[in-house]
């Protein structure tokens, strides 16, 4: 560059940058928000590579309506689905996995927010690889719900001497939680005991009960509908902090 005059030098460096600049704008990957397509979605996982245990989350603006959406999850595996807060949740089945190193799709149609705003239809690509991560958004989703369990449900009935006894009343797909139980408490009234005596020691084995629930990884409310026997309040079936949920919803 020598032999250029001072003016031409100048567009020769003007030309360089303009060209690094073109080439970092081809090379840099897209920084369109997912809210741009979707406005409800905060977030989603897996990415391109999904644990074979994994659950496929969607997290969205606001809370869902819980009896709204389905998941269409192809090659088809055993699942299901959980619509808590604002969080979408497909979990694979503890008995079948995905299965490592296949590629799946799973569809999210129909969802709609607690305020009656239609969530657009989504679809989720992935590969899994056992050996891969959890990603950031399933940390969290395992972190404050857990995976759902059902392998207490071979425990079942479970009787605890003298205090309580634990049943399955039944179960079924398409409400969440999808289990009925029944604790009977063992609590006796002896002759000189007094109501108020025997009222607190049935509450005491209702609390043991749910403390053994808990202890096999159920969450009351959450996981399974918990109804009592005998009564001795109005409130017989226990909810947990959040209430029954109630739910629709397909995983097919």
């Amino acid at each position: 560059m020598r032999n250029l005059s001072n003016g031409t030098r100048v567009l020769v460096v003007i030309a360089i940058l303009a060209l690094v600049l073109f080439a970092i704008v081809l090379t840099s990957p897209s920084s369109k928000p997912p809210s741009d397509d979707n406005p409800l979605i905060v977030a989603t996982s897996p990415g391109e590579i999904n644990k074979n245990d994994g659950p496929v989350v969607i997290k969205t603006t606001e809370p869902m309506d819980n009896s709204k959406g389905r998941v269409v999850i192809k090659p088809f595996i055993d699942g299901e689905i959980k619509i808590i807060d604002d969080y979408i949740i497909f979990w694979p089945s503890q008995e079948g996995d995905f299965a490592d190193g296949k590629g799946y799709t799973a569809t999210f149609s129909d969802f709609k927010t607690v305020s009656g705003v239609d969530m657009k239809s989504t679809r989720l690509s992935f590969k899994t690889d056992d050996s891969a991560e959890y990603t950031e958004l399933q940390k969290e989703v395992l972190s404050r719900y857990g995976r759902p369990n059902k392998s207490f449900l071979g425990k079942l009935p479970y009787v605890e001497p003298y205090s309580f006894n634990v049943s399955l009343l039944g179960e079924d797909e398409s409400p969440d939680p999808p289990y009925y139980l029944l604790v009977r408490t063992l609590a006796i009234q002896g002759r000189n005991e007094t109501a108020e005596s025997y009222d607190a020691n049935t509450q005491e084995a209702r609390k043991a009960a749910i403390a053994w629930l808990e202890s096999q990884g159920v969450k009351p409310g959450t996981d399974a509908f918990v109804t009592f026997h005998p009564d001795v309040e109005e409130d017989d079936e226990y909810t947990g902090d959040g209430g029954v949920p109630t739910t629709e919803t397909e995983a097919n």
